[in-house]
């Protein structure tokens, strides 16, 4: 029988130190992203920067701001990505475009996010109705077509002797 050979895995560095921290901060303010950075040979894993995160708040607030710098690098990327290339690749312009939009609307959705704030200044009230149904039985009372699944109203004679 043949021996065995023993593979040695390279371990990864677990200990947090400035030198890596700025390495990563670095890379994320590229708008690179930190999946990538880890991948790399003798980086320490996404799972252990995370951890330093939330164990080293300075680190955390620093890496918060340097992701927020790459998000803005990504955007510019985008404009760079649309206005160039040929007619031919087209549809693979348009696909990284969609994904680094969907990307930065969720990471940040104060700057990229679709939705829109609506802020109400004083006196009054109001409600904001997000399912219709109650409003339509409040309006036309209990004669709605709800066995259908429309909710429109009934017809009722009083209605079309107008």
């Amino acid at each position: 029988m043949g021996k065995k050979q023993l593979t040695t895995k390279k371990r990864r560095p677990g200990k947090f130190t400035q030198a890596i921290a700025d390495e990563i901060l670095e890379w994320l303010a590229k708008g690179e992203t930190l999946s990538s950075y880890c991948r790399q040979p003798n980086k320490p894993s996404a799972r252990t920067v995370r951890d330093w995160k939330t164990e080293l708040p300075e680190f955390g607030a620093a890496y918060a701001r340097a992701r927020e710098d790459g998000g803005h690098v990504i955007a510019e990327r985008m404009r760079e990505v649309a206005a160039s290339g040929s007619d031919k690749d087209v549809q693979h312009r348009r696909l990284q475009i969609d994904v680094d939009k969907w990307l930065l609307a969720r990471w940040f959705p104060h700057d990229y996010g679709d939705r829109q704030t609506v802020e109400h200044q004083g006196g009054g009230s109001f409600q904001v109705v997000t399912d219709m149904e109650p409003l339509r039985r409040s309006r036309f009372g209990s004669d709605t077509d709800s066995e259908n699944g429309n909710g429109s109203p009934t017809a009722t004679p009083s209605d079309s002797a107008s």
